[in-house]
């Protein structure tokens, strides 16, 4: 094994193994005549590691893997001990620390104390860039470092997917990782500010003694009555109500300018989210009929309906704000309503008319796009012919004709065989005007045939 090999308590140096771990002097001397050139020193991790039975006891630190020999200074102090990383720094009490420890107003960043505060350039060595003298609107001193210390976080306007848009340029230095930022400002997370403004609100609410001061006016929404105490609510109303009030503890902000607030909530880290919900109803129809089964969607989120038999629907619990609304059915076009806003607590009405896709059969057996009936429409939708003669007869046609044979006439594309009455009329050519006239028939235009004539 070659000079300078490691194994337990031992260390190979000119063709000899040598217990490092022996005495002072066989540890940390030069490394010659059975010395190994280590350091004697205690061990500073809180259990034992290695050769160190406790963290504690004084051994050769080097001497196994595991065992690195770390002397830091922090505030013009060098403190030294054993410990089981390069990158672990040594605190006070020579206690061995991992990288990311904040003590006294310093970080451990692999293997170095910094203090963040001192410069931008500490700063960033410390906890990375975009951390130093983060302004006004911070829960911390602007002019220092953000993160270095205990109770010091970088947070920045960050938004839950369709409740706003992200902004990590808008960031402050908060006092908490679930506080959320907008416009330069800290917010409390809701749970936090509900149990804040509680506390706040419990003398104003004990005072009231009697159950009509409890649910009227400012009580109403900051208290409660139990039967025969007034007590402070735990209610997101209470909070939104407290803030908007001149309240200390905020956690509601407007940030997508809609009208409607967002409300901080924890999701470690602090998000904004949509804070109230509407819904969304109306009718959806084909060209003549309601659509029953058609369904209606809000783009980006799981909430959705199917239409009943009229062809209504109703949405519950959609997220306030802007959204894209489609409604659907086999054999139809989709049809969208882009940037529906949803109110907060009311409802907003969105109508759907559904055409069928283009190529296919309408219900009244023509093909869309056509005022011509169509055969092979046959039980498509609500396509039906009266009989199988019918549908040859319609087959390419539309309107009244004669069946063959000339005993019946039919409607087409869908109505029943029936035998017309007739008048045979002869009048001179010259006293008869002849006029055509579109109209709509059955939801279709066709040319109505005027005669008019003297006797």
């Amino acid at each position: 094994m070659a000079a300078g090999a490691v194994v337990p308590n031992t260390i190979a140096e000119n063709g000899k193994w040598y217990d490092c771990d022996n005495s002072k002097g066989a540890c940390d001397e030069p490394k010659v005549n059975g010395r190994c050139g280590l350091t004697w020193v205690a061990g500073g991790e809180a259990a034992a590691f290695g050769e160190y039975d406790t963290g504690t006891s004084t051994e050769c630190c080097g001497d196994d893997s595991n065992e690195k020999y770390r002397s830091t200074a922090k505030g013009g102090t060098t403190y030294s001990a054993c410990c089981n990383l390069a990158t672990d720094c040594v605190d006070v009490g020579n206690a061995c620390v991992p990288t990311g420890t904040q003590s006294g107003g310093f970080i451990c960043t692999s293997g170095q104390w910094f203090d963040g505060d001192l410069s931008s350039t500490d700063c960033t060595n410390a906890v990375g860039a975009g951390n130093w003298n983060l302004g006004t609107g911070s829960e911390v001193a602007e002019t220092t470092c953000c993160g270095d210390d205990l109770g010091e976080y970088n947070r920045f306007r960050d938004c839950k997917p369709g409740s706003c848009v992200s902004v990590p340029s808008d960031k402050k230095c908060c006092n908490a990782d679930k506080d959320c930022v907008y416009s330069g400002e800290c917010f409390y997370d809701v749970d936090t500010a509900i149990s804040l403004v509680q506390a706040e609100n419990t003398a104003f609410c004990t005072s009231k003694k009697q159950e009509e001061p409890c649910t009227k006016g400012e009580a109403k929404v900051k208290c409660e009555w139990t039967g025969s105490n007034c007590v402070a609510t735990a209610t997101r109303a209470a909070v939104q109500f407290s803030q908007k009030t001149g309240g200390s503890y905020k956690a509601y902000a407007d940030v997508n300018n809609d009208g409607s607030d967002e409300v901080c909530v924890a999701s470690s880290p602090g998000q904004w989210e949509g804070s109230t919900f509407g819904s969304v109803s109306g009718i959806v129809r084909n060209i003549t009929d309601p659509a029953q089964g058609a369904l209606v969607r809000v783009l980006g989120t799981a909430s959705q309906a199917t239409t009943a038999a009229d062809g209504s629907y109703t949405i519950t619990n959609v997220l306030t704000g802007y959204h894209d609304i489609v409604a659907s059915k086999s054999e139809y076009e989709a049809s969208t309503a882009y940037g529906v806003f949803v109110p907060d607590g009311a409802t907003v009405t969105v109508d759907f008319t559904l055409v069928r896709a283009l190529g296919g059969c309408e219900d009244d057996c023509t093909l869309v796009g056509s005022n011509l009936c169509d055969a092979s429409c046959q039980g498509k939708g609500l396509c039906w012919f009266y009989s199988d003669a019918t549908k040859a007869a319609c087959d390419g046609t539309f309107g009244i004709i004669e069946m063959p044979g000339g005993l019946m006439n039919v409607d087409c594309c869908k109505g029943q065989p029936y035998s017309p009455i007739k008048a045979d009329i002869t009048v001179p050519s010259k006293n008869v005007i002849v006029s055509k006239k579109p109209v709509l028939y059955h939801g279709k235009f066709i040319n109505m045939v005027m005669v008019v004539f003297n006797r």
